[in-house]
Order: C-alpha cells, then sequence, then structure tokens
C-alpha cells in the first residue's frame, strides 16, 4: 500500500464517521463500521506495571457510608443506562484516575448540574493497587505533545511506535491518532454524540487479546494527568485491590461567577477493609 492510499483510507473514514447522523439509532454500529473499515488499525501497547495505585471515586446517597468493597467498585451492569467515554449502555466497566484530585475533578461538572448551592454532597474515594502488570492501549494526539503532561510523558512512547510501522503507513497513523486523540480530550458533557465515537473506537480496542483497557488524558485536569478503563473481565480475575478508603463531604459553594466550587470541610477513613466489608472510623474529621 501506497504512503497516499493509507492517508486516503484514514480520511475517508474521519470523513465517513463526520457525516453520520447521529440521531439514527444505528449510528453507534456505523462508526464501528466506518472504524473497521481501516486495513492496519494503528494500536498502541502500554504496560502499567504491578504495584500502581488507581482511584475511583463514587457519590453517596445522602452522606450514608459504602458499607461493602462491591458498592465502590466496578457498577452492575444494570445501573448503566447511557452511552460514556467508553461503555454501551448496561456494559460494565471499572473507571480510574491517576490520583485523588483528578479522580474528584471528573465529578465537579456533574455535581454542579445536580448539587443546589450550600448544600452538603458527600464522595468516596478508593485506591485501588493493580495486582498484576495491566496492557493499556493508550489514547494519545501527537498534535498536543508539549501542551499537557500527559503527551509531553508518553511522547517517546508514541515516536517509537511511529519509527516501527512501515514508512508508508506512518502519515495515515498520525492522522488517524489526532483524530481520535481529539475527541477524547473534547468535554463530552456539552457534546454526548463524542461519546458515540469514543465508545465505538474503546469497544474495539477491548476486543484486542492483549487489552486489558484503555488509557487516556483527563479533560478536567486539562491533560495534566490521566484516567483508565479497565475491562470487567480483568476486575473479575483479581487485577485490583482495594487498599484505602476515604469518605469526604464538601459543601456546595457559590462563586462570584456564579458558578460552583466545592468546599471539603470533613473526611472519615475506613479503618479495616476485611474482604468484602469496609469498617469506618468512629466520626467525622471536620476542617472548618
Amino acid at each position: 500500500m501506497k504512503e497516499t492510499e493509507y492517508l486516503e483510507l484514514i480520511e475517508d473514514s474521519i470523513r465517513e464517521i463526520e457525516s453520520i447522523n447521529f440521531n439514527n439509532n444505528w449510528a453507534y454500529e456505523q462508526i464501528i463500521h466506518s472504524i473497521l473499515k481501516i486495513q492496519k488499525l494503528p494500536i498502541i501497547l502500554y504496560k502499567v506495571p504491578k504495584g500502581n495505585l488507581i482511584y475511583r471515586s463514587r457519590k453517596n446517597d445522602g452522606i450514608i457510608p459504602f458499607g461493602s468493597i462491591s458498592e465502590i467498585s466496578i457498577p452492575n451492569e444494570r445501573f448503566v443506562k447511557n452511552y460514556a467515554r467508553a461503555n454501551k449502555p448496561r456494559q460494565s466497566l471499572f473507571y480510574g484516575s491517576e490520583n485523588r484530585p483528578t479522580s474528584y475533578l471528573e465529578f465537579a461538572m456533574h455535581l454542579a448540574k445536580t448539587t443546589p448551592f450550600d448544600e452538603e454532597v458527600a464522595i468516596t474515594i478508593g485506591a485501588w493497587e493493580l495486582q498484576k502488570d495491566l496492557t493499556f492501549m493508550l489514547v494519545f494526539n501527537p498534535n498536543l505533545i508539549s501542551e499537557n503532561e500527559y503527551n509531553k510523558y508518553h511522547g517517546e512512547v508514541f515516536d517509537e511506535f511511529i519509527s516501527n510501522p512501515p514508512v508508508e503507513l506512518r502519515k495515515g497513523t498520525v492522522r488517524f491518532f489526532e483524530f481520535i486523540g481529539q475527541k477524547y480530550a473534547e468535554q463530552a458533557e456539552y457534546n454526548l454524540d463524542n461519546y458515540l465515537i469514543t465508545c465505538a473506537y474503546s469497544n474495539i480496542l477491548f476486543a484486542h487479546d492483549q487489552c486489558d483497557g484503555i488509557m487516556y488524558p483527563s479533560v478536567p485536569r486539562g491533560g495534566d494527568a490521566f484516567n483508565v478503563v479497565i475491562k470487567k473481565n480483568a476486575i473479575e480475575e483479581g487485577a485490583l485491590s482495594l487498599k484505602l478508603v476515604r469518605m469526604d463531604k464538601f459543601i456546595a459553594r457559590k462563586q462570584d461567577n456564579g458558578k460552583h466550587d466545592f468546599l471539603n470541610n470533613a473526611s472519615m477513613d475506613a479503618s479495616k477493609i476485611n474482604s468484602e466489608i469496609i469498617e469506618w472510623n468512629n466520626g467525622w474529621q471536620h476542617f472548618i
């Protein structure tokens, strides 16, 4: 295949995706079809070693503590009702973040829509340790290589990857990663159709034998941290172990610009994590 032929194949796929009527009931399937028309679909494998921590947050029902590990782990599929960054309706996946601030910021926009000013809201966060090396498919936008920490850090990985394919595939490969990387970097809260594209691509990656999940930059952190999505089978096979749990209370405050700010005013740590049960310390530690 000539360089121009592969690049045009990529451009045709992108044009086809962008021309889809997202109001169609079969739009998701059309996106899958358009991506799979690409021969030699470029995929970057990235291994995260055993022992690393992944953080996952859950909103509490009022300020009632969660009593079991399953409540803060991968959700039951019956509660998954909508398309999201990587999942279809009724598809259960484990979403996590690089650190605690990133995990909380992923909640912020949703909380701002659902929490009245001066109301308390409680979030429980768990630190999960990788029990084995996991292989992620890396989402990367070469156009943003110097604009955020995620792309700076993974730039060498991408450079090594792009040096390996035949020369005639390189321009098309860069173009595809520019397109799909931009989709993962967009705030889907304002464009839910974008979820159809990222979800379709994610599920194509999930079908890869070596894939335990995907890694992509955090939108609320401007790409200065990463998120991961881990497949259900990896979770069921014991890929993660819960090491720490904390419950934080926030007060929704109104800023001068009229937007929400969430002030962390108290926290409570788990005293014991025993099999499926989470036991909590007595009382809150208050900050204000």
